[in-house]
Formats: structure tokens, C-alpha cells, sequence
């Protein structure tokens, strides 16, 4: 083999091992669950992968080479990448990226610099936090919600013993009925530990036991528990469920879970009107609808009023004795049993929530 063969191979080896070695970059590039942005000192585009052109919503099929500006319209990321030219700084900024679904990122930026320590431009990392930022929104409100719920009774409770204390015991009118008031307030404070003590062990996620049993009995037992809040309002309770309906699943949490719903149905009716519970199986599923002819719920209500402590309207729900979680823990329970919580609204016209469950391994005779 001649000289020029030799380095034919050689050149020819060297251009393969680079192809590869693009190649596995490339494939790194677009595994990452960041966003991936080289810019050059002028501002252009070397480099962007997958997940950046999903963060920035960049469509074009080539834009390496173009400016920045060009290509992307996100305003505060612009204003970061011209920062940090000027400055050839590692920095990080919290961002917010528009788009269908817009994003909270975490903007990190570092410079790059050639072989010779020459400044060549700027690497940026875009993290997307919108999830965790999210979940901290929920875990502050949480904690505002909790206090509030807790402080009102806890208030009142103080307030009446004080009155006591300072002479009204003696008053056996007067005293019964703070006693009444301060008992009325701490059976809420229990309700609510009891609610957040269900919803706890709900979200730890553990698995719950499962027995076949009769669907009808179980929506029956959670209307006898709330026949005597119904009679109170002159409500008419019906039930519609559909015979031999099996499903294995853990009755105690889905009869707390129908109750739930029947009881925010009796808090939201108005007296002489009727709620009604029907259950139907669907192919491998079975479904529970409480109805009731309430004011119904506005539409920007709806995606909300399974959060905890999210209230429609606070004023009647706490006058009603609700502790605000009862359709959080409806949820978590049809989670539990691998199904789905619905409603459906019309303001004017009442309300229609429905869990729909697996009925589990098939029947017998089927």
C-alpha cells in the first residue's frame, strides 16, 4: 500500500470516528430532560436540541446559524442570552417561557471559551420547574387553608371559655348554650383532623383491601347515613341501581366516598328537592352518579372542586358544617381503586358527580 493510501485510510478513519462521535453527541443531546441552547458570540444559533425547541416552540427545520432573535420570541430568555454576552458570566434567572402551554423555567447560563481561551460564545440550560413550582402553590396554600379552617373554631372556642370563666357559668342559660356553640366547634376541629388523617393515608398511595361485595349495598348504607341530614331539609333521597352489580373493592372507603358526595349534594339543595344515586355497570366498569337540583357550578369552578379546602361558596359550605375536603378524599379514594371522579354542571339546573370504577375480576355465571 502506497503512502497516499495510507493516509486515504487514515483521513477516512478519522472522518468516521467524528461522524460517531457526532453521532452519540447528538443522541446525548436529545435524551436530556433539559433544554439545550449554544449561541456564538454574535448571537447566532450553534446549537439547540429536542427539548429546547419544545420549550421555545421553535418549528423551523434549520436554525443553527440564524440569530437568536430570529428564531426565538421569548422575551425574557432574549434579554437573559444578551446579558450574558455582555457579560461572559455564569448566571441562572427563573423565566417564564409563553406558548400553548406556557413554562416556568430555571435559565442557566455558562460562557464557552476556545482551545486558546478565546471567548466563543455561550451555553444555556432551561430546566422546566413549572410542576415544582406548581406543588409549592399547593403546599402554601395548603398551609394558609389549614390555619384558616383551624383558627376560626379554635377562636370561638377560646372566646366562649373565656366567658365563661368570667362569670357566665353561673348563668345556666347563658352557659348551656356556649357549651353548645364550643361542642358544635370542636366537633368541626375533629371532622377536620379526621379528614386530613383519610386524606393522608389516601396519598401515601398504599395499597387498600379489596372484597367482592354488592354494589347496591354499599350505595344503600351511605344513603342511610345521610337520611337524617335530609329529613332536616325535607330532601327526598332516590335510589337507582341496578341488581346483581358485584364489584371487589374496599367498601368502607367507597361508601365514605358516595356519602361524601351525597352529603355536599344535601349541603348545595334546597329543601323539597330531590338527590338522587343511581349506579349502572358499563362493560368492565361501573359507574355511581349523584345527582341533585342545586344551583349548579360555574365553569371555572369545575377543574378546582376536587382540590382541598377549594370552596364554590365558602360562606354556605362552612355554614353547612363542610370541612372543605370532603371531594378531595372522594378523589383519592376512586384513585385508589384505579377509577375516575366526574361532574357535570349547569348553574340553575344542579349537578351531576359520578365515580367510575373497575368492577374487578368477572362474576360469576358471566
Amino acid at each position: 500500500m502506497g503512502m497516499d493510501d495510507t493516509f486515504g485510510a487514515d483521513l477516512w478513519r478519522v472522518q468516521k470516528e467524528l461522524e460517531a462521535e457526532i453521532q452519540r453527541s447528538e443522541a446525548i443531546l436529545s435524551c436530556m430532560k433539559e433544554g439545550i441552547l449554544a449561541i456564538d458570540g454574535a448571537g447566532e444559533v450553534l446549537k439547540l436540541n429536542r427539548k429546547a425547541r419544545q420549550m421555545l416552540n421553535i418549528t423551523g427545520a434549520k436554525v443553527e446559524g440564524a440569530p437568536i432573535s430570529f428564531v426565538c420570541g421569548q422575551g425574557e430568555l432574549l434579554a437573559f442570552v444578551a446579558e450574558g454576552l455582555a457579560a461572559r458570566d455564569n448566571s441562572e434567572r427563573e423565566i417564564k417561557l409563553s406558548g400553548p402551554s406556557p413554562i416556568i423555567a430555571m435559565a442557566t447560563r455558562s460562557p464557552m471559551f476556545g482551545s486558546g481561551g478565546e471567548y466563543i460564545g455561550m451555553v444555556v440550560a432551561l430546566n422546566d420547574i413549572t410542576q415544582l413550582r406548581r406543588l409549592e402553590n399547593v403546599r402554601r396554600d395548603f398551609a394558609s387553608n389549614v390555619s384558616h379552617e383551624l383558627r376560626t373554631p379554635i377562636t370561638s372556642i377560646r372566646g366562649f371559655v373565656e366567658t365563661l370563666l368570667n362569670g357566665a357559668i353561673t348563668e345556666p342559660d347563658a352557659a348551656r348554650r356556649f357549651l353548645e356553640i364550643i361542642n358544635r366547634h370542636a366537633s368541626r376541629l375533629s371532622s377536620i383532623i379526621e379528614d386530613l388523617l383519610t386524606l393522608s393515608s389516601l396519598e401515601k398511595g398504599e395499597a387498600i383491601e379489596l372484597a367482592r361485595q354488592p354494589m347496591l349495598t354499599i350505595v344503600q348504607k351511605a344513603m342511610d347515613g345521610m337520611a337524617e341530614k335530609a329529613e332536616e331539609k325535607h330532601i327526598k333521597m332516590k335510589i337507582l341501581c341496578e341488581q346483581g352489580i358485584d364489584v371487589l373493592v374496599n367498601g368502607p372507603l367507597l361508601e365514605t366516598a358516595i356519602s361524601n358526595l351525597i352529603d355536599n349534594a344535601i349541603n348545595y339543595s334546597e329543601e323539597g328537592t330531590t338527590v338522587s344515586v343511581s349506579a349502572e355497570r358499563a362493560g368492565e366498569m361501573v359507574s355511581i352518579h349523584v345527582r341533585d337540583e342545586g344551583p349548579g357550578i360555574e365553569k371555572q369552578h369545575l377543574d378546582r372542586i376536587f382540590e382541598r379546602f377549594y370552596r364554590v361558596d365558602a360562606a354556605r359550605s362552612r355554614k353547612a358544617g363542610g370541612t372543605g375536603l370532603g371531594l378531595s378524599i372522594v378523589k383519592h379514594v376512586v384513585l385508589a381503586h384505579r377509577g375516575n371522579v366526574t361532574v357535570e354542571s349547569v348553574p340553575g339546573k344542579g349537578s351531576v358527580f359520578s365515580i367510575h370504577i373497575p368492577i374487578g375480576e368477572s362474576q360469576e355465571g358471566e
